[in-house]
């Protein structure tokens, strides 16, 4: 408490250093309560006699809202006054603002030039974004080159979406020769960094031996992983191998289980093969109904199959049945395929 009085004393006497301890402090919730809008006017007071880093500050403050209401016009402001310090995080912000349009309007040329200022001195995120920018010809034109270039220098600093990336690049062959050793590389680097698109793209590969040697158990070692994580091709792939027995040992009922997951993403596959199972009995007790309504949405997803074990299975079926199955299609849709 004395040494928040003495900074205070200073600092209503104008000294730089206790105005810009008093920001920290009341900023973080350090040693004082959390207060942001004490915070912003000793955050202000600072930024006011020209040092970057509390003109940043006070440029977030005002972009977030906290300590002063939120106003992108007053943040771009400060922002551009902590670039004219080549401040990195602020040229960061000036690049997301012209690419979001807050506070200006948008232009992704200005997003890109802003970028790659803060790019060029090692700024991952700044990296990230104008990889995507070359990748897809926004604001810039066209050119995976380029594309690969700033993706590399990202997934370098253990960015793991970055590393994903990278690795789609030397699968596809974009901006670099194609190499499917160094995919497995970097997917590896990534979903090593707990990726869930990185595990399930690994598990693709071993599954096929895509530069890597064929590995079916390892192939489910990754699918497993990712499809803990919520991801429905792998949750889908997965499912098949404990269908068919590949990778792990045989069991329906848990591949009915992860068809079941895989479903509620609009994986006409899995529906098709839900209607399979439940009109054999694999995993789940019999039922022509259920059947019939996974069959029914599938081919309302697009899958000729799915129209096939439709009108298949409607021969095991009365009127009535069919009836509720339409019945049970249409709320299934309705809850976007969850507890159906």
């Amino acid at each position: 408490k004395n040494a928040i009085k003495w900074y205070t004393r200073a600092a209503e006497q104008g000294l730089y250093d206790s105005q810009a301890v008093l920001s920290r402090l009341y900023f973080d919730g350090d040693e004082v309560q959390q207060d942001y809008n004490e915070a912003f006017k000793w955050t202000k007071l600072a930024a006011e006699q020209g040092f970057e880093s509390h003109e940043y500050r006070l440029a977030m403050m005002y972009e977030q809202g906290k300590g002063v209401p939120q106003d992108f016009k007053k943040a771009i402001k400060w922002y551009t006054r902590a670039a004219e310090y080549g401040h990195t995080e602020a040229e960061f912000a000036i690049g997301s603002m012209y690419a979001r349009g807050a506070g200006v309007t948008q232009d992704a040329e200005k997003a890109v030039k802003w970028y790659k200022l803060a790019a060029e001195k090692g700024h991952y995120l700044s990296q990230t974004f104008l990889s995507r920018m070359y990748l897809f010809g926004d604001g810039v034109p066209q050119d995976y080159n380029e594309a690969f270039k700033w993706t590399k220098l990202s997934a370098e600093q253990g960015n793991e979406s970055d590393q994903y990336q990278l690795a789609v690049m030397y699968a596809r062959g974009n901006g670099v020769a194609r190499d499917y050793k160094k995919a497995v590389e970097w997917f590896t680097m990534s979903a090593e960094q707990g990726y869930a698109p990185s595990r399930y793209n690994l598990g693709v590969l071993y599954e096929n031996g895509t530069g890597v040697i064929e590995n079916k158990k390892t192939a489910a070692k990754w699918y497993k992983l990712a499809a803990k994580q919520g991801d429905s091709l792998a949750q889908f792939n997965l499912a098949s191998m404990y269908y068919e027995g590949i990778g792990v040992l045989q069991d329906y009922k848990e591949a009915f289980r992860l068809y079941q997951l895989a479903a509620r993403d609009e994986n006409e596959k899995a529906h098709a093969m839900l209607s399979i199972m439940y009109a054999q009995g694999e995993g789940v007790l019999q039922d022509y109904v259920r059947s019939h309504m996974w069959a029914n949405i599938a081919s309302m997803n697009g899958s000729e199959i799915g129209a096939e074990l439709r009108d298949k299975v409607a021969n095991e079926m009365t009127s009535s049945q069919i009836e509720k199955a339409q019945d049970l299609a249409r709320a299934c849709v309705a809850k976007e395929y969850k507890g159906c």
